[in-house]
Protein backbone atom coordinates (compact mmCIF):
# COMPACT_ATOMS: atom_id res chain seq x y z
CA UNK A 1 0.00 0.00 0.00
CA UNK A 2 1.33 3.38 -1.00
CA UNK A 3 0.05 6.15 1.28
CA UNK A 4 -0.01 9.54 -0.40
CA UNK A 5 -0.04 12.94 1.19
CA UNK A 6 -3.45 14.64 1.04
CA UNK A 7 -1.80 17.51 -0.86
CA UNK A 8 -0.87 15.20 -3.78
CA UNK A 9 -2.24 16.54 -7.04
CA UNK A 10 -4.46 14.01 -8.79
CA UNK A 11 -5.71 14.45 -12.33
CA UNK A 12 -7.57 12.39 -14.84
CA UNK A 13 -6.65 12.45 -18.49
CA UNK A 14 -8.96 11.02 -21.08
CA UNK A 15 -7.10 9.79 -24.14
CA UNK A 16 -9.37 10.65 -27.04
CA UNK A 17 -6.71 10.04 -29.70
CA UNK A 18 -7.86 6.44 -30.04
CA UNK A 19 -11.54 7.34 -30.37
CA UNK A 20 -12.21 8.09 -34.00
CA UNK A 21 -15.89 8.11 -34.88
CA UNK A 22 -15.00 7.03 -38.42
CA UNK A 23 -12.80 4.14 -37.34
CA UNK A 24 -14.56 2.19 -34.60
CA UNK A 25 -12.62 -0.95 -33.67
CA UNK A 26 -15.49 -3.02 -32.28
CA UNK A 27 -16.86 -5.40 -34.94
CA UNK A 28 -20.50 -5.18 -35.98
CA UNK A 29 -22.74 -7.60 -34.12
CA UNK A 30 -24.69 -9.87 -36.42
CA UNK A 31 -25.83 -8.45 -39.74
CA UNK A 32 -27.26 -5.19 -38.45
CA UNK A 33 -30.77 -6.61 -38.47
CA UNK A 34 -32.89 -9.60 -37.68
CA UNK A 35 -33.34 -12.64 -39.89
CA UNK A 36 -36.37 -11.10 -41.61
CA UNK A 37 -34.13 -8.31 -42.90
CA UNK A 38 -35.19 -5.44 -40.61
CA UNK A 39 -32.05 -3.26 -40.51
CA UNK A 40 -33.18 -1.36 -37.41
CA UNK A 41 -33.01 -4.20 -34.86
CA UNK A 42 -29.26 -4.92 -34.93
CA UNK A 43 -26.37 -2.93 -33.52
CA UNK A 44 -24.32 -0.88 -35.97
CA UNK A 45 -20.83 0.56 -35.65
CA UNK A 46 -21.09 2.93 -38.60
CA UNK A 47 -24.27 4.55 -39.91
CA UNK A 48 -25.21 7.30 -42.33
CA UNK A 49 -25.85 9.75 -39.46
CA UNK A 50 -23.81 8.94 -36.35
CA UNK A 51 -25.28 9.73 -32.91
CA UNK A 52 -24.61 13.21 -31.54
CA UNK A 53 -24.24 14.21 -27.91
CA UNK A 54 -26.61 17.05 -26.97
CA UNK A 55 -26.66 18.37 -30.52
CA UNK A 56 -22.89 18.78 -30.62
CA UNK A 57 -19.95 16.79 -31.87
CA UNK A 58 -17.93 14.25 -29.91
CA UNK A 59 -15.88 17.02 -28.31
CA UNK A 60 -18.97 17.98 -26.33
CA UNK A 61 -19.20 14.42 -24.96
CA UNK A 62 -15.46 14.44 -24.22
CA UNK A 63 -15.90 17.61 -22.14
CA UNK A 64 -18.94 16.18 -20.36
CA UNK A 65 -17.07 13.00 -19.34
CA UNK A 66 -13.97 14.95 -18.29
CA UNK A 67 -16.00 17.18 -15.96
CA UNK A 68 -17.65 14.25 -14.19
CA UNK A 69 -14.97 11.61 -13.84
CA UNK A 70 -13.14 11.46 -10.53
CA UNK A 71 -10.00 9.55 -9.67
CA UNK A 72 -11.01 6.80 -7.21
CA UNK A 73 -9.41 7.35 -3.81
CA UNK A 74 -8.53 3.65 -3.50
CA UNK A 75 -6.65 3.72 -6.81
CA UNK A 76 -4.91 7.00 -5.93
CA UNK A 77 -3.82 5.68 -2.52
CA UNK A 78 -2.33 2.60 -4.15
CA UNK A 79 -0.73 4.53 -7.03
CA UNK A 80 -2.84 2.67 -9.63
CA UNK A 81 -3.17 4.24 -13.06
CA UNK A 82 -3.84 3.10 -16.60
CA UNK A 83 -6.34 2.92 -19.40
CA UNK A 84 -9.93 1.71 -19.07
CA UNK A 85 -11.53 0.73 -22.38
CA UNK A 86 -15.31 0.56 -22.46
CA UNK A 87 -18.00 -0.14 -25.03
CA UNK A 88 -21.55 1.15 -24.96
CA UNK A 89 -24.59 1.34 -27.22
CA UNK A 90 -26.59 4.45 -28.10
CA UNK A 91 -30.16 3.16 -28.35
CA UNK A 92 -32.84 4.22 -30.85
CA UNK A 93 -34.27 6.59 -28.21
CA UNK A 94 -30.84 8.15 -27.54
CA UNK A 95 -30.26 6.47 -24.19
CA UNK A 96 -26.93 4.83 -23.39
CA UNK A 97 -26.97 1.10 -22.60
CA UNK A 98 -24.85 -2.05 -22.50
CA UNK A 99 -21.84 -0.39 -20.83
CA UNK A 100 -19.09 -3.00 -20.71
CA UNK A 101 -15.46 -2.86 -19.63
CA UNK A 102 -13.13 -4.44 -22.19
CA UNK A 103 -9.87 -3.66 -20.39
CA UNK A 104 -8.93 -2.11 -17.07
CA UNK A 105 -5.88 -2.06 -14.79
CA UNK A 106 -8.08 -1.99 -11.66
CA UNK A 107 -11.67 -2.56 -10.64
CA UNK A 108 -12.03 0.85 -8.97
CA UNK A 109 -11.04 2.62 -12.21
CA UNK A 110 -13.48 0.59 -14.30
CA UNK A 111 -16.29 1.18 -11.77
CA UNK A 112 -15.73 4.95 -11.91
CA UNK A 113 -15.67 5.03 -15.71
CA UNK A 114 -18.83 2.89 -15.85
CA UNK A 115 -20.56 5.08 -13.27
CA UNK A 116 -19.98 8.22 -15.32
CA UNK A 117 -21.13 6.67 -18.60
CA UNK A 118 -24.31 5.33 -17.00
CA UNK A 119 -25.27 8.89 -15.99
CA UNK A 120 -25.04 10.19 -19.56
CA UNK A 121 -28.01 12.22 -20.76
CA UNK A 122 -29.72 11.11 -23.95
CA UNK A 123 -28.00 11.51 -27.30
CA UNK A 124 -29.53 12.28 -30.68
CA UNK A 125 -29.69 8.69 -31.99
CA UNK A 126 -27.84 7.41 -35.03
CA UNK A 127 -29.86 7.06 -38.21
CA UNK A 128 -29.70 4.68 -41.13
CA UNK A 129 -31.96 5.64 -44.06
CA UNK A 130 -33.62 8.24 -41.77
CA UNK A 131 -34.59 5.53 -39.25
CA UNK A 132 -33.16 5.58 -35.69
CA UNK A 133 -30.81 2.63 -35.08
CA UNK A 134 -28.63 1.27 -32.27
CA UNK A 135 -24.94 2.26 -32.57
CA UNK A 136 -22.02 0.81 -30.60
CA UNK A 137 -19.01 2.88 -29.54
CA UNK A 138 -15.66 2.13 -27.91
CA UNK A 139 -14.25 4.65 -25.44
CA UNK A 140 -10.76 4.69 -23.87
CA UNK A 141 -10.31 6.63 -20.62
CA UNK A 142 -6.79 7.14 -19.29
CA UNK A 143 -6.31 7.53 -15.52
CA UNK A 144 -2.96 9.11 -14.56
CA UNK A 145 -1.57 10.33 -11.25
CA UNK A 146 0.57 13.45 -11.54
Amino acid sequence: INIVDSNTKISTKIDWSEWDENNIVVPKIGNGGDEEGDPTDGIFINVQNMPEFQGGDLNKFHAWVSQRIQYPQLAASNNISGKVILTFVIEKDGSLSNVEVLQSPDRSLSEEATRVLKTSPKWDPGRQRSTPVRVKFTLPIEFNLQ
